[in-house]
């Protein structure tokens, strides 16, 4: 997709699809603005390859095919601040290609590609860093560059990097909401010199932009021509070209925020051409904030198990006398021949019995006593 937008200085810019093209009036370089609108001058434009506007006034990098159907290219335009960039254009050149997409940012920051690899320098930390993490994997197809370090990029393989730092609501809300069901984003410019203002192509080749209305109808013009410029991805895995790495600048910058990630794009059908004026867009809801986790009491410390007294052995029993069995008194046996006695006889049988009874008494006595004790 052959199209490309151009934020300049004193509210100047350059845009065009194709061999269509657009700039503004009376604020451009003499020597571009000759060049594009003089149709008696040698060197006239017909198709603009590369056109991009540095920060500092009258200077450019200006690549194209002329009227006459010769290809060149313009190095000397680019100010003392880009040696690396005129030679990478100029190598370009030798190789019979050109440079496209070139863009420029604050602290003499810019971006470029060919097709024999990228050049760049002094790009913000968190940009570089992604490119390099990934740069045999997938190639840049488009690098913005913004206020304070903001960027977006777009991969080959229909993925946004970006960090905004809220200079640029309206088109973080298209990167994070409306761009997927437009099959992606597939170009996007922002304006270095003033902050919110952008142009962004999807992937189905409409339009949508934030810029002063007095360009609207010019840049129209130009968008509805996007669509006819959409080829179909050729089969087969994309090869990233060749780095042309830039050499390390000292300077000092502030490191940038992480960059944030668009998914892909998933493919739709594709529409008829529309041009999307940039609407009120609501800002994205702020995420939920979570409950932190309830911090539950430490598990009670139990003492140690009481030690209880052993049980008392119970006392043995008392050991008891056994009691004498009373020997039962043999009766003298009767004198089967006598059948009376005496008195005397009488007297002394009663004796012996008192004694007998005396002597049981006598043991039952001790008995009891010994029981006691």
């Amino acid at each position: 997709m052959n199209c490309q937008f151009s934020f300049g200085p004193d509210r100047s810019y350059f845009c065009s699809a194709g061999s269509v093209y657009a700039w503004s009036d009376n604020s451009l370089p003499p020597g571009l603005a000759s060049i594009l609108g003089d149709s008696a001058h040698p060197h006239a434009l017909n198709i603009p390859h590369d056109v991009a506007f540095s920060m500092q006034p009258g200077t450019y990098a200006l690549c194209w095919k002329t009227k006459r159907g010769e290809d060149r290219y313009e190095e000397g335009c680019l100010g003392p601040s880009y040696p690396r960039l005129a030679r990478f254009i100029t190598a370009a050149a030798a190789n019979g290609s050109h440079t496209t997409r070139t863009v420029f940012g604050p602290n003499a920051s810019f971006f470029s590609t060919s097709p024999s690899g990228f050049c760049w320098q002094n790009l913000p930390p968190g940009l570089e860093d992604n490119m390099q993490s990934c740069i045999r994997l997938r190639r840049p197809t488009c690098v913005a560059l913004g206020v304070e370090g903001t960027y977006v990029v777009v991969y080959s393989d229909g993925t946004t990097a970006f960090d905004l730092c809220g200079q640029y609501p309206l088109l973080q809300t298209i990167i994070m909401e409306t761009a997927p069901s437009k099959r992606g984003l597939a170009y996007v410019a922002l304006n270095p010199f003033v902050a919110g203002e952008y142009y962004a192509v999807y992937g189905d080749g409409t339009a949508t932009w934030c810029l002063l209305p007095a360009w609207g109808q010019d840049v129209t013009t130009v968008s509805l021509q996007i669509k006819n410029l959409l080829v179909a991805p050729a089969p087969g895995t994309v090869t990233p070209p060749p780095m042309y790495a830039p050499a390390a600048i000292p300077m000092v910058m502030q490191p940038a925020q992480p960059a944030q990630f668009a998914h892909p794009a998933q493919p739709q059908p594709v529409q008829a051409a529309a041009v999307y004026a940039p609407a009120a867009i609501l800002q994205p809801a702020q995420p939920a904030q979570l409950a932190q986790p309830a911090q539950f009491a430490q598990p009670v410390q139990f003492s140690q198990p009481v030690q209880f007294a052993q049980p008392a052995q119970p006392a043995q029993p008392a050991q008891f006398a056994q009691l004498a069995q009373p020997q039962p008194v043999q009766a003298a046996a009767a004198d089967a021949s006598k059948h009376h006695i005496t008195w005397q006889e009488g007297l002394v049988l009663g004796l012996k019995a008192a004694d007998g009874i005396g002597k049981i008494a006598g043991a039952f006595n001790q008995f009891e006593q010994g029981s006691d004790q």
